[in-house]
């Protein structure tokens, strides 16, 4: 009777031993997977910043060209209506200025 109660203690302590080995070999593979889909999520989110950053750098881009064309042009604008404005007075101008160069001349 004894005997028999040993072998059953014996067997409980290996079946208990087999439990713990495969819990832990259970455990090490979910551990592995759970890695596994962690560096896979980084990598997502990792391609995923790239294309945010390079659309957002390209919309940049875009902007600043049409603010630097839309500059551009009011400055071409401005020389332009600029330079209309003083040809009616162009040659009152060289008068005026033949006239001091005249005038520096002789003094």
């Amino acid at each position: 009777m004894f005997t028999e109660e040993l072998k059953k203690i014996k067997e409980c302590e290996t079946y208990a031993e087999e439990l713990q080995k495969s819990a832990k070999t259970e455990a090490e593979a979910l551990v592995a997977e759970a890695e596994s889909q962690a560096r896979q999520i980084i990598a997502e989110a990792k391609t995923l910043a790239k294309e945010k950053v390079d659309s957002l750098m390209a919309e940049g881009q875009k902007t600043a060209q049409a603010e630097y064309d839309a500059a551009i042009t009011a400055a071409e604008k401005q020389c332009a209506d600029l330079a209309d404005a003083i040809k009616d007075k162009q040659p009152e101008m060289v008068k005026l200025i033949v006239e001091r160069v005249k005038s520096s001349v002789n003094s």
